[in-house]
């Protein structure tokens, strides 16, 4: 029996417009492996199952559908833990969401042939494209360091984590390392309320990481059932949650790691202590004894802007929230390619 080579796993909701070009590109890829895609629909309300039916019926060989009558994502119980990764049967495990697509065709084969020539390799990324809702480059990469083809560094690849890391439309896994990982999560992973940045920190900390430099996918950016468009949105709960997220998940990260990596953890803590003390009002927390070294990590404008913040709370408040409103705008204009209101 010929055995899988990877498993490819499509996560879809309310992507009518956009599963098409997705699934195309996953099932015309030029290989010499046999390969699954497991499309899982999180109960879309639009027409997305039925192009999913569509695809199912003119490729059964390849995609395994999952259809789910109730959203599951609202209920935060780890779509791919309980229905993705027990399907998994293969060498490898890759990912893309139903509303990016991988512009190359050739995409799978790179990657399976770089993690065979590089056995203490647990995963492999690319270079990627970001592109309006409606299909058009904006022009922005991800990363936004560039990186000669090989395996990265652990410093290289954490100080890629800012200001744009490897999308996860790039992300291709030993699949007995994620399926570890799945199982038997670290504390970071768990603390964290989004996927990208704890699969980096645990693959690049752990093993070894092949970057191909090359654009072999698209990220459409401002979808709106997306988490980017739900991050980008200035709602105050929301932002305050990701930030303290994001500050736990380095602490735990530098616990676990043994300091090994303590130069990204301070300085992902303090930009993110910083921006959860703006939003509660609060700079009590980053100026106490025990935060002076992400105090002492700051540039010298937000320090200055955090000692205001013990003296006028409301007003630096109000400040911050409007920088955040035009960062908003103007990644909006970006995204939809019109300009932003004045």
């Amino acid at each position: 029996m010929n055995e899988i080579g990877v498993t490819v796993y499509c996560l879809a909701y309310n992507h009518e417009k956009y599963i098409g070009t997705c699934l195309n590109s996953l099932v015309n890829q030029k290989v010499d492996f046999m390969y699954k895609v497991i499309v899982h629909d999180d109960a879309s309300t639009d027409g997305t199952r039925r192009i999913i039916e569509e695809y199912v019926e003119k490729y059964p060989d390849i995609i395994v559908p999952i259809y789910q009558n109730e959203n599951q994502y609202s209920k935060r119980l780890g779509i791919t833990k309980r229905f993705i990764a027990p399907l998994v049967k293969s060498k490898y495990v890759a990912v893309c969401e139903g509303d990016d697509y991988w512009s190359s065709f050739d995409k799978l084969q790179k990657q399976y042939d770089a993690m065979e020539a590089n056995p203490q390799c647990g995963m492999c990324i690319h270079r990627t494209k970001e592109i309006t809702e409606s299909g058009e480059d904006t022009g922005i990469e991800y990363p936004q360091q560039t990186f000669e083809t090989g395996i990265l560094s652990a410093e290289d690849l954490f100080d890629s984590l800012e200001p744009r890391l490897a999308h996860t439309s790039s992300y291709f896994f030993r699949a007995d390392y994620w399926l570890e990982y799945m199982y038997n999560p670290p504390k970071y992973k768990i603390a964290c309320v989004v996927g990208d940045v704890p699969y980096l920190l645990y693959f690049g900390s752990k093993y070894s990481i092949y970057q191909i430099n090359e654009f072999l996918s698209c990220y459409r950016r401002g979808v709106q059932s997306s988490w980017s468009n739900k991050r980008m949105e200035v709602n105050e709960a929301r932002l305050l949650r990701l930030h303290t997220s994001y500050v736990e998940t380095y602490r735990l990260f530098d616990e676990d790691t043994e300091q090994k990596y303590h130069w990204i953890c301070r300085r992902r803590i303090s930009k993110n202590l910083f921006a959860k003390c703006a939003l509660s009002s609060s700079f009590k927390e980053l100026l106490s004894k025990e935060n002076k070294d992400y105090y002492t990590e700051l540039p010298a404008a937000k320090k200055v802007f955090a000692r205001l913040g013990l003296l006028f709370p409301k007003l630096v408040k109000k400040i911050y929230i409007d920088h955040l409103h035009k960062i908003e705008r103007k990644e909006r204009a970006r995204w939809t390619g019109n300009e932003a209101k004045r």
